[in-house]
């Protein structure tokens, strides 16, 4: 059965593994949805459909998901997908199917104003609650027109994103008064839950030399992949104008991924860098990962996972406390002058 895993047989071999117990056959599908969700099952809308959400949930959750382009995107798909399960009979082209979703959502959300409902609030959402709750929130508000987006489509409520909106903000003051620099010595499984995910398809061998749009907490990470390397730099240039953080060093934990397919979409080759420490000047780079050249084929996916924040556990009221008191101490006001 595995060579036979695509497209079309992949979640009615995943229903018929779970009900039978064939657990090597449900990890070879997992495996293969974990992979191809964002980059090819969009492309077959009622292939799509038919995930189920204990499935979706469990992909959504997964930090080997191949994310493409950003952690939206993930966000984006979802709506597909629900738009394709509560509209059992439509039929129509993938990017026809992916417009129809967000008018779907949007015209919900304009019948409901002044009501202030959210479609998760909804009797009908239920069985989509768990897969949303394993979305991870506080990498979709990154850039304005994302953030934007999910405020108009009124899919998630407020009651959400409140304390997302919190947390992000105190990490990001952590980060630019200098308390974090970083996340250090993270375990796996605190990097697996916080990560960042991100990623992109190269279609054909040369040099590629690439940055994720939106706002990654001060730091302009650029990729570049040339003679089967990948390579990291933390850019500063006048020329990029994006609020970037000056700090002399910045602490980044990443993973990448890379495979490459058959014509199923099967993986043939794949190569990781397992999760690595770099602790990065002002341009700085570092390889990330080295491909073989005669197993690397092309077009090649690559997944990205990146920790640039140190995770925040607690509201850090009883340590900005400990800093005051400190500083207060020493003489030292809050303010940091610029003589």
């Amino acid at each position: 059965m595995d060579e036979t895993v695509n497209v079309q047989t992949v979640v009615r071999y995943w229903e018929a593994s779970v009900q039978y117990g064939c657990m090597e056959m449900v990890r070879t599908c997992h495996d293969w949805l974990a992979v191809n969700l964002l980059s090819h099952l969009p492309d077959h809308p009622a292939r799509l459909r038919d995930i189920p959400p204990a499935l979706m949930s469990d992909l959504v959750t997964s930090p080997d998901l191949f994310v493409m382009q950003t952690e939206f995107s993930v966000y984006v798909l979802l709506r597909l997908w629900v738009f394709l399960q509560l509209h059992p009979a439509w039929d129509g082209e993938p990017q026809e199917a992916v417009l129809q979703s967000h008018k779907y959502f949007q015209n919900l959300s304009q019948a409901s104003k002044g009501q202030t409902e959210y479609f998760l609030e909804q009797e009908e959402a239920q069985p989509y609650l768990p897969v949303f709750r394993n979305i991870r929130l506080p990498h979709l508000i990154n850039h304005h027109m994302d953030v934007a987006m999910l405020v108009s489509d009124r899919i998630v409520p407020d009651s959400w994103m409140s304390s997302t909106y919190y947390a992000r903000w105190m990490t990001l003051l952590r980060l630019d008064s200098g308390i974090d620099k970083g996340p250090q010595d993270l375990d796996e499984e605190t990097f697996n839950r916080e990560c960042l995910r991100c990623g992109r398809t190269l279609n054909t061998d040369g040099q590629h030399m690439w940055r994720w749009t939106g706002f990654n907490s001060g730091l302009d990470l650029i990729v570049t992949y040339d003679s089967f390397r990948l390579t990291l730099k933390r850019n500063i240039a006048t020329d990029h104008e994006a609020l970037t953080s000056t700090h002399k060093k910045r602490h980044v934990s990443y993973r990448v991924t890379v495979v490459s397919m058959n014509d199923q979409k099967q993986p043939i080759y794949r190569e990781t860098s397992g999760i690595k420490q770099a602790s990065l000047g002002k341009n700085e780079m570092v390889t990330m990962l080295e491909l073989d050249p005669v197993m690397t084929v092309f077009p090649l996916l690559l997944s990205f996972n990146f920790c640039v924040s140190t995770p925040l556990i607690t509201p850090q009221v009883q340590l900005v406390g400990e800093i005051y008191s400190q500083q207060s101490q020493e003489g030292r006001g809050l303010l940091n002058p610029i003589l």
